[in-house]
């Protein structure tokens, strides 16, 4: 798992409190934190695959791993899917061995 990834994505007194700790930043965190992100990416029933001005919202996000995955997700006319927005949220957070994890929690579209 890519710890400064993870943390990135928590709020600043949350970020903080791990860093006290890093013995506790573990992969269930981090795969809480990358659901979370993939919600955020499947918004619309995944609609930013084929929406530019949504896939512009995306890609302008203040969340680093929204930005990023949205630019490898791209915008090529297809809605996103769970299976590739868990795979691309396993390429950001360095979760390889946790994508079907991830596409088990992501809500269907």
């Amino acid at each position: 798992m890519d710890s400064d990834r993870v943390l990135s994505e928590l709020a600043p007194a949350v970020r903080d409190w791990y860093a006290a700790e890093p013995g506790l930043l573990d992969d269930k965190v981090g795969r809480a934190v990358a659901v979370r992100v993939g919600r955020r990416l499947l918004a619309s029933q995944g609609e930013s695959g084929w929406n530019g001005t949504r896939h512009a919202l995306m890609l302008s996000s203040a969340s680093p791993a929204v930005a990023w995955c949205a630019a490898a997700l791209g915008c090529d006319g297809k809605r996103w899917t769970r299976k590739t927005v868990a795979l691309v949220l396993a390429e950001f957070f360095g979760l390889f061995d946790g994508w079907r994890n991830l596409w088990d929690r992501l809500p269907r579209v």
